[in-house]
């Protein structure tokens, strides 16, 4: 008579080593997927922002003809972008809510203070326009708040802004004219500055990161390696 075969068991103890196991294996990759997951967010929005602006852009082109004379070299107040806006970019998008705002930014002129135009945007970002003697500057924020600075979620750019007003006072000369572009105001053209620039530059513990659109860009709308996630 033959003997039944017992079938084979884990014990609780293997069952308890192989859990920690897999448990340990999480605990290492789970942060890393996280994080790639938060920059494919990131990547996708912000790419999507700018080719949204360039499509309002040409609209408004088509309406109201050349940019040369879209704005004037001053500072802007509030109800003047307000005004700017509702001629230019808001009548080429929908479902929008304005703002008030004031920001202070620390340049080598000394401190920098902006009237500042929100756009709340249904999808949860937000848009700040601000124009001063330079031209204006374009903040979107990835998660929507605009008090988030993080070069994880702000990501600066510009329209008409003057080139080279530091060092050719009389120059009136304007970048990015004949679309909206990533933030290069007095960038020299080296990669490495946007990394190091004392203002603009975007590194580790920035707190202007104006650049850091820039290095997006220039790295097909993905993540670099170098950049301060």
């Amino acid at each position: 008579m033959t003997g039944k075969r017992q079938k084979a068991a884990f014990t609780l103890a293997e069952v308890l080593i192989t859990l920690g196991i897999i448990g340990i294996i999480a605990a290492m990759t789970l942060p890393t997927l996280i994080a790639n997951y938060q920059k494919k967010v990131v990547e996708t929005r912000v790419k999507a922002f700018y080719s949204k602006m360039n499509q309002i852009y040409l609209r408004s082109y088509v309406d109201n003809g050349d940019t040369a004379d879209w704005l004037v070299s001053k500072r802007y107040t509030y109800d003047e972008t307000v005004d700017w806006l509702k001629k230019y970019f808001l009548p080429y998008t929908q479902g929008f809510d304005l703002q008030s705002a004031t920001t202070t930014n620390e340049t080598e002129s000394g401190p920098w203070t902006q009237n500042v135009v929100i756009v709340r945007i249904p999808d949860g970002t937000a848009y700040a326009f601000s124009v001063d003697e330079n031209g204006m500057d374009i903040g979107f924020f990835v998660n929507g708040n605009i008090n988030d600075l993080d070069p994880r979620n702000k990501f600066t750019f510009q329209f008409s802004k003057r080139k080279n007003y530091l060092t050719d006072e009389g120059s009136m000369e304007k970048q990015s004219l004949n679309f909206i572009d990533p933030y290069i105001l007095n960038w020299d053209g080296n990669r490495e500055t946007l990394k190091t620039h004392h203002t603009w530059g975007c590194f580790k513990g920035c707190t202007n990161c104006a650049y850091c659109t820039k290095l997006l860009q220039l790295n097909g709308w993905e993540i670099p390696d170098d950049y301060p996630w």
